[in-house]
Protein backbone atom coordinates (compact mmCIF):
# COMPACT_ATOMS: atom_id res chain seq x y z
CA UNK A 1 0.00 0.00 0.00
CA UNK A 2 1.42 3.38 -0.96
CA UNK A 3 0.57 6.44 1.11
CA UNK A 4 0.51 9.66 -0.89
CA UNK A 5 0.74 13.33 -0.16
CA UNK A 6 -0.63 14.63 -3.45
CA UNK A 7 -1.32 13.84 -7.08
CA UNK A 8 0.32 15.90 -9.80
CA UNK A 9 -0.49 15.93 -13.54
CA UNK A 10 1.84 16.96 -16.34
CA UNK A 11 0.73 16.80 -19.96
CA UNK A 12 -0.84 13.41 -20.57
CA UNK A 13 0.84 11.70 -17.52
CA UNK A 14 -0.28 11.46 -13.90
CA UNK A 15 2.32 11.33 -11.05
CA UNK A 16 1.60 10.17 -7.49
CA UNK A 17 3.98 11.50 -4.80
CA UNK A 18 4.55 8.73 -2.25
CA UNK A 19 5.50 9.25 1.39
CA UNK A 20 8.96 7.94 0.72
CA UNK A 21 9.52 10.59 -1.93
CA UNK A 22 9.24 8.27 -4.89
CA UNK A 23 7.07 9.08 -7.91
CA UNK A 24 4.66 6.61 -9.46
CA UNK A 25 3.69 7.60 -13.01
CA UNK A 26 0.70 6.60 -15.12
CA UNK A 27 0.55 7.48 -18.82
CA UNK A 28 -2.93 8.76 -19.86
CA UNK A 29 -4.44 7.91 -23.26
CA UNK A 30 -5.52 10.92 -25.38
CA UNK A 31 -6.95 10.74 -28.86
CA UNK A 32 -4.56 11.58 -31.63
CA UNK A 33 -5.08 15.12 -32.98
CA UNK A 34 -4.03 14.01 -36.45
CA UNK A 35 -6.54 11.14 -36.40
CA UNK A 36 -9.42 13.43 -35.37
CA UNK A 37 -8.55 15.97 -38.05
CA UNK A 38 -8.40 13.24 -40.71
CA UNK A 39 -11.82 11.91 -39.68
CA UNK A 40 -13.37 15.40 -39.77
CA UNK A 41 -11.94 16.02 -43.23
CA UNK A 42 -13.31 12.68 -44.40
CA UNK A 43 -16.79 13.50 -43.11
CA UNK A 44 -16.67 16.95 -44.73
CA UNK A 45 -15.61 15.44 -48.05
CA UNK A 46 -18.41 12.86 -47.84
CA UNK A 47 -21.08 15.49 -47.16
CA UNK A 48 -19.76 17.72 -49.96
CA UNK A 49 -19.80 14.81 -52.41
CA UNK A 50 -23.42 13.99 -51.51
CA UNK A 51 -24.48 17.62 -51.95
CA UNK A 52 -22.70 17.88 -55.31
CA UNK A 53 -24.36 14.69 -56.50
CA UNK A 54 -27.79 15.99 -55.50
CA UNK A 55 -27.17 19.28 -57.34
CA UNK A 56 -26.02 17.45 -60.48
CA UNK A 57 -29.05 15.15 -60.46
CA UNK A 58 -31.40 18.10 -59.97
CA UNK A 59 -29.74 20.07 -62.79
CA UNK A 60 -29.83 17.14 -65.21
CA UNK A 61 -33.49 16.51 -64.39
CA UNK A 62 -34.41 20.17 -64.93
CA UNK A 63 -32.60 20.34 -68.26
CA UNK A 64 -34.14 17.05 -69.29
CA UNK A 65 -37.65 18.34 -68.61
CA UNK A 66 -36.95 21.71 -70.24
CA UNK A 67 -35.73 19.95 -73.37
CA UNK A 68 -39.03 18.15 -73.80
CA UNK A 69 -38.26 14.83 -72.18
CA UNK A 70 -41.08 12.29 -71.84
CA UNK A 71 -43.46 13.08 -68.99
CA UNK A 72 -46.35 11.10 -67.58
CA UNK A 73 -48.02 14.09 -65.99
CA UNK A 74 -50.42 14.54 -68.85
CA UNK A 75 -50.47 10.85 -69.73
CA UNK A 76 -48.84 11.39 -73.08
CA UNK A 77 -45.39 11.85 -74.59
CA UNK A 78 -44.44 15.51 -74.89
CA UNK A 79 -42.82 16.78 -78.04
CA UNK A 80 -39.52 18.63 -77.87
CA UNK A 81 -41.23 21.79 -79.04
CA UNK A 82 -44.82 22.77 -78.50
CA UNK A 83 -46.98 22.88 -81.64
CA UNK A 84 -47.98 26.38 -80.49
CA UNK A 85 -44.42 27.67 -80.64
CA UNK A 86 -44.41 28.57 -84.32
CA UNK A 87 -47.68 30.49 -83.91
CA UNK A 88 -46.02 32.66 -81.29
CA UNK A 89 -43.06 33.27 -83.60
CA UNK A 90 -45.33 34.02 -86.54
CA UNK A 91 -47.16 36.69 -84.55
CA UNK A 92 -43.92 38.29 -83.38
CA UNK A 93 -44.32 41.06 -85.97
CA UNK A 94 -47.43 42.24 -84.12
CA UNK A 95 -45.36 43.33 -81.13
CA UNK A 96 -45.29 47.05 -80.43
CA UNK A 97 -41.72 48.05 -79.61
CA UNK A 98 -41.16 50.13 -76.49
CA UNK A 99 -40.03 53.71 -77.03
CA UNK A 100 -37.02 55.38 -75.42
CA UNK A 101 -39.31 57.65 -73.40
CA UNK A 102 -41.37 54.78 -71.98
CA UNK A 103 -39.02 54.07 -69.07
CA UNK A 104 -39.28 57.63 -67.78
CA UNK A 105 -43.04 57.64 -68.13
CA UNK A 106 -43.35 54.30 -66.34
CA UNK A 107 -41.30 55.70 -63.48
CA UNK A 108 -43.65 58.69 -63.27
CA UNK A 109 -46.67 56.37 -63.22
CA UNK A 110 -45.11 54.37 -60.40
CA UNK A 111 -44.45 57.56 -58.41
CA UNK A 112 -47.95 59.01 -58.77
CA UNK A 113 -50.09 55.87 -58.63
CA UNK A 114 -50.36 52.38 -57.21
CA UNK A 115 -50.39 49.77 -59.97
CA UNK A 116 -53.05 47.09 -59.70
CA UNK A 117 -51.97 44.05 -61.74
CA UNK A 118 -53.90 40.84 -62.41
CA UNK A 119 -53.03 37.86 -64.58
CA UNK A 120 -55.07 35.04 -66.11
CA UNK A 121 -53.19 31.97 -67.29
CA UNK A 122 -54.50 28.87 -69.02
CA UNK A 123 -51.29 26.96 -69.58
CA UNK A 124 -50.94 24.76 -72.65
CA UNK A 125 -53.89 22.39 -72.50
CA UNK A 126 -54.35 19.31 -74.67
CA UNK A 127 -57.64 17.61 -75.51
CA UNK A 128 -58.53 15.07 -78.24
CA UNK A 129 -60.15 16.72 -81.23
CA UNK A 130 -63.26 14.59 -80.82
CA UNK A 131 -63.70 16.10 -77.33
CA UNK A 132 -63.36 19.72 -78.47
CA UNK A 133 -66.69 20.62 -76.84
CA UNK A 134 -65.07 19.79 -73.51
CA UNK A 135 -62.32 22.32 -74.25
CA UNK A 136 -64.92 24.96 -75.10
CA UNK A 137 -66.69 24.42 -71.77
CA UNK A 138 -63.41 24.49 -69.89
CA UNK A 139 -62.19 27.75 -71.46
CA UNK A 140 -65.58 29.42 -70.96
CA UNK A 141 -65.59 28.38 -67.30
CA UNK A 142 -62.13 29.90 -66.76
CA UNK A 143 -63.03 33.14 -68.54
CA UNK A 144 -66.34 33.56 -66.72
CA UNK A 145 -64.58 33.16 -63.37
CA UNK A 146 -62.13 35.99 -64.11
CA UNK A 147 -62.41 39.72 -64.74
CA UNK A 148 -58.84 40.15 -65.98
CA UNK A 149 -59.77 40.62 -69.64
CA UNK A 150 -62.72 42.47 -71.13
CA UNK A 151 -65.92 40.93 -72.48
CA UNK A 152 -64.83 41.78 -76.02
CA UNK A 153 -61.57 39.92 -75.51
CA UNK A 154 -63.41 36.93 -74.01
CA UNK A 155 -65.79 36.87 -76.97
CA UNK A 156 -62.90 36.83 -79.46
CA UNK A 157 -61.26 33.91 -77.63
CA UNK A 158 -64.47 31.87 -77.43
CA UNK A 159 -65.21 32.46 -81.12
CA UNK A 160 -61.84 30.94 -82.03
CA UNK A 161 -62.28 27.98 -79.68
CA UNK A 162 -65.80 27.20 -80.90
CA UNK A 163 -64.77 27.44 -84.56
CA UNK A 164 -61.89 25.01 -83.89
CA UNK A 165 -59.65 26.07 -86.82
CA UNK A 166 -56.60 24.07 -87.82
CA UNK A 167 -54.62 26.83 -86.16
CA UNK A 168 -55.40 30.31 -84.99
CA UNK A 169 -54.54 33.02 -82.53
CA UNK A 170 -56.12 35.98 -80.77
CA UNK A 171 -53.97 39.03 -80.02
CA UNK A 172 -56.19 41.70 -78.58
CA UNK A 173 -55.63 44.80 -76.48
CA UNK A 174 -58.24 46.75 -74.56
CA UNK A 175 -56.91 50.26 -74.08
CA UNK A 176 -58.27 52.61 -71.44
CA UNK A 177 -60.70 55.11 -72.94
CA UNK A 178 -63.02 57.84 -71.72
CA UNK A 179 -60.71 58.76 -68.87
CA UNK A 180 -60.23 55.16 -67.73
CA UNK A 181 -56.72 53.90 -66.99
CA UNK A 182 -57.71 50.23 -67.16
CA UNK A 183 -55.66 48.41 -69.81
CA UNK A 184 -55.66 44.71 -70.66
CA UNK A 185 -54.05 42.45 -73.23
CA UNK A 186 -54.61 38.81 -74.13
CA UNK A 187 -52.90 36.27 -76.34
CA UNK A 188 -54.58 32.94 -77.07
CA UNK A 189 -53.26 30.23 -79.39
CA UNK A 190 -55.06 27.23 -80.85
CA UNK A 191 -53.72 24.40 -83.01
CA UNK A 192 -54.83 20.93 -84.08
CA UNK A 193 -51.86 18.57 -83.98
CA UNK A 194 -51.95 14.77 -84.34
CA UNK A 195 -55.68 14.56 -83.59
CA UNK A 196 -55.25 16.68 -80.46
CA UNK A 197 -56.12 20.31 -79.84
CA UNK A 198 -53.45 22.44 -78.16
CA UNK A 199 -54.64 25.64 -76.51
CA UNK A 200 -53.02 28.30 -74.34
CA UNK A 201 -54.06 31.73 -73.07
CA UNK A 202 -52.26 34.53 -71.21
CA UNK A 203 -54.20 37.61 -70.13
CA UNK A 204 -52.94 40.59 -68.11
CA UNK A 205 -54.76 43.62 -66.74
CA UNK A 206 -53.16 46.70 -65.20
CA UNK A 207 -54.80 49.79 -63.75
CA UNK A 208 -53.00 52.66 -62.00
CA UNK A 209 -54.86 53.74 -58.87
CA UNK A 210 -54.53 57.46 -58.18
CA UNK A 211 -54.92 58.83 -54.68
CA UNK A 212 -57.84 61.06 -53.71
CA UNK A 213 -55.81 64.26 -54.06
CA UNK A 214 -53.90 63.23 -57.15
CA UNK A 215 -55.16 64.36 -60.50
CA UNK A 216 -53.69 64.08 -63.99
CA UNK A 217 -54.69 65.80 -67.19
CA UNK A 218 -56.48 64.15 -70.10
CA UNK A 219 -53.23 64.26 -72.10
CA UNK A 220 -51.39 62.47 -69.31
CA UNK A 221 -54.08 59.79 -69.21
CA UNK A 222 -53.65 59.21 -72.94
CA UNK A 223 -49.87 59.03 -72.55
CA UNK A 224 -50.20 56.60 -69.65
CA UNK A 225 -52.57 54.38 -71.62
CA UNK A 226 -50.23 54.40 -74.62
CA UNK A 227 -47.24 53.16 -72.65
CA UNK A 228 -49.24 50.70 -70.54
CA UNK A 229 -50.74 49.07 -73.63
CA UNK A 230 -47.29 48.60 -75.14
CA UNK A 231 -45.87 47.18 -71.92
CA UNK A 232 -48.80 44.79 -71.44
CA UNK A 233 -48.67 43.40 -74.94
CA UNK A 234 -44.96 42.68 -74.65
CA UNK A 235 -45.55 41.17 -71.21
CA UNK A 236 -48.16 38.64 -72.38
CA UNK A 237 -45.89 37.57 -75.22
CA UNK A 238 -42.98 37.15 -72.84
CA UNK A 239 -45.11 35.10 -70.45
CA UNK A 240 -46.35 32.91 -73.31
CA UNK A 241 -42.79 32.29 -74.46
CA UNK A 242 -41.77 31.24 -70.94
CA UNK A 243 -44.70 28.86 -70.51
CA UNK A 244 -44.06 27.22 -73.87
CA UNK A 245 -40.36 26.79 -73.10
CA UNK A 246 -40.61 25.44 -69.55
CA UNK A 247 -44.23 24.52 -68.89
CA UNK A 248 -45.71 21.04 -68.94
CA UNK A 249 -48.85 20.56 -71.05
CA UNK A 250 -51.97 19.53 -69.14
CA UNK A 251 -54.15 16.73 -70.42
CA UNK A 252 -57.72 17.92 -70.02
CA UNK A 253 -59.87 15.22 -68.43
CA UNK A 254 -62.73 17.23 -66.97
CA UNK A 255 -63.75 20.71 -68.11
CA UNK A 256 -64.63 21.91 -64.60
CA UNK A 257 -62.24 20.15 -62.23
CA UNK A 258 -59.12 20.71 -64.32
CA UNK A 259 -57.24 23.86 -63.40
CA UNK A 260 -54.54 25.67 -65.40
CA UNK A 261 -50.97 25.59 -64.10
Amino acid sequence: MVLTDHIAQQGGSTFIQAKDGSLLGFQGQQPSTALVSTWNLFRLALVSACMLFAILVSTIYSLHRAGGAPSTRGGWLETKQSPLHHILLRDQTLSDELKNTDCGLLQRINEKATLELETLVIAETVVPYKDRVMLSKYVKHQLDASNVISNQQKSAVMTMVDMAPVEGSVNKEDRGEGGSLRNSAVIAMFKIHQNNIHFMLIGVRVEPRLGIWRRISAKERNDWNDVLSRVLYNKVRGEAKTFLAYGTPTRLLNPISATPT
